[in-house]
């Protein structure tokens, strides 16, 4: 069974050199870059490889968008992520209450 653990960066990899790197990352499974191309990145793999991914980009309307995004072979709630969260940004949901609030 597939298990999802935290990147310890491949021995010969010098410390954040590997994300998006496939040289040094063969996988491509850490990637940093611009959020709409990373969304592109995600949605291409799952259309490319449709009985491979979960047909869901976890991350990219959740909370309003975040700044992680997820795709998975399984579904998203078996690693522990919630479903079922609110499309609006967590700051809109505060920005009344916050601004009641001054600092002195």
């Amino acid at each position: 069974m597939p298990y999802v653990k935290k990147c310890e960066f491949c021995p010969s990899a010098r410390p954040r050199a590997c994300a998006g790197v496939r040289e040094v990352c063969p996988s491509g499974a850490l990637q940093f870059g611009k959020r709409s191309e990373l969304i592109e990145e995600a949605k291409t793999r799952i259309y490319q490889n449709p009985d491979k991914y979960v047909h869901h980009v976890y991350g990219e309307q959740e909370a309003g968008g975040t700044s992680f995004l997820y795709v998975s072979d399984v579904p998203l709630e078996q690693l522990g992520l919630k479903a079922g969260l609110r499309t609006t940004p967590y700051p809109d949901l505060t920005k009344t209450a916050l601004s009641a609030v001054r600092s002195s």
